[in-house]
């Protein structure tokens, strides 16, 4: 080969990897999406299982997805501020499996940024340390009537008793 086909073969396979970094960030960003989506589902499904006669185990995390798992520790401990390394702790105390990732650290912190730019969370600072909690959640009522509302394509309308 001579060398302006090695260039050409690089400049090809550079342009292949912007375009797959591209990709990656639309499929990234989608999946928070799906993952919020989900976890408001989750979240009025376990207000709804009482009242429908069924238990929910809010405790058991090894299903969950790492996002979710985040927001289920971060949900039980909810109105509490707790640091990336207490919600590591009680992600394995839950079941999550961290066995499998590398760096768990770096991932929970990533996620928690990610939850913070959708402002799913509040976050404070003390010093260096950075302390995370959940938003406050709007009432069941509101949820349900919001979802009802989306569902049938009108607006939801405010409720009262927060006046």
């Amino acid at each position: 080969m001579r060398q302006a086909e090695y260039k050409e073969m690089v400049d090809r396979l550079r342009i292949r990897l912007v375009e797959i970094n591209t990709e990656r960030a639309e499929l990234d960003v989608r999946r928070s999406d799906l993952d919020r989506e989900a976890a408001g589902i989750k979240d009025t499904l376990v207000d709804l299982l009482p009242l429908s006669g069924e238990v929910a185990n809010p405790g058991d995390l090894s299903g969950l997805g790492f996002t979710n798992a985040i927001r289920g520790v971060l949900g039980l401990k909810a109105g509490e501020w707790m640091s990336a390394p207490d919600v590591k702790e009680m992600l394995g105390e839950r079941g999550f499996e961290l066995s499998t990732y590398t760096n768990p650290m770096a991932s929970i912190y990533k996620i928690l940024s990610r939850l913070k730019e959708s402002e799913e969370i509040e976050v404070k600072a003390e010093g260096i340390k950075m302390f995370y909690r959940v938003k406050p959640r709007p009432s069941l009522l509101d949820r349900v009537v919001a979802l009802e509302s989306k569902k049938n394509g009108m607006t939801a309308p405010k409720n009262q008793e927060g006046k």
